[in-house]
């Protein structure tokens, strides 16, 4: 019940998880059979959070359909990114640099998925424990982190993208054409707070896309 732990819940490490657990089982509803909705009722929305080793939270502003980084980071800059989602969704991410090249960020390997099936999850990447490291290779950096409601091809989206023309933004948006919510139907906050609310309406996903300065 709820009047256990923390409402009902409680946090544990990924070690002693590790450790502790023998198996573990979760249960997915189907998702091919989705529950109708009124159109009108925000059923996708999320944020992302970048923070660097020193705890600070790396502020971005929203202008022309993408996140800036404010500050532009120097090669070896440790940050740790927090993807969040507030109703369930299958969540991707990918990065790019100038070297026109997508590299994975997740899920991070096959046994990892990409469904997030309760609100208010808050993931860790790499982990909890560890950092990112930025590589040595300035210019800017991209990230582009895909909610949607329907499982998607992510190997196929980065090979596509890779091979598109045009900006990064450009790309992303013109490979995903067909299933991405309409503009309109998707607010983005315009603070420091990367986060969005969207109303699917037919569709499948939202692209959220932030793009950093690297220096040496």
């Amino acid at each position: 019940g709820d009047t256990w732990g923390n409402g009902g819940y409680i946090w544990i490490g990924y070690k002693d998880f590790a450790n502790f657990t023998k198996y573990a089982y979760e249960m997915i509803g189907d998702f091919s059979n989705p529950v109708v909705v009124d159109d009108n009722v925000v059923d996708l929305s999320g944020s992302v959070r970048f923070e660097l080793s020193s705890g600070k939270n790396m502020q971005a502003q929203y202008a022309g359909g993408v996140y800036s980084m404010l500050d532009a980071y120097r090669s070896g800059t440790r940050f740790r990114l927090y993807l969040s989602n507030n109703q369930p969704a299958y969540v991707y991410a990918f990065g790019s640099d100038l070297t026109q090249q997508t590299y994975k960020i997740f899920p991070y390997s096959e046994t990892i998925s990409p469904i997030l099936d309760y609100s208010k999850n808050d993931v860790a990447l790499p982990d909890e424990d560890h950092y990112v490291q930025m590589d040595n290779k300035v210019g800017t950096d991209y990230l582009c982190v895909l909610y949607s409601k329907e499982a998607l091809d992510l190997d196929d989206i980065m090979a596509q993208v890779s091979s598109a023309q045009g900006s990064f933004e450009q790309k992303v948006r013109s490979v995903l054409a067909d299933v991405l919510v309409d503009g309109g139907n998707v607010q983005f906050t315009s603070t420091s707070k990367i986060s969005f609310q969207a109303k699917s309406r037919g569709k499948k996903a939202v692209a959220v896309i932030v793009e950093t300065k690297h220096i040496d």
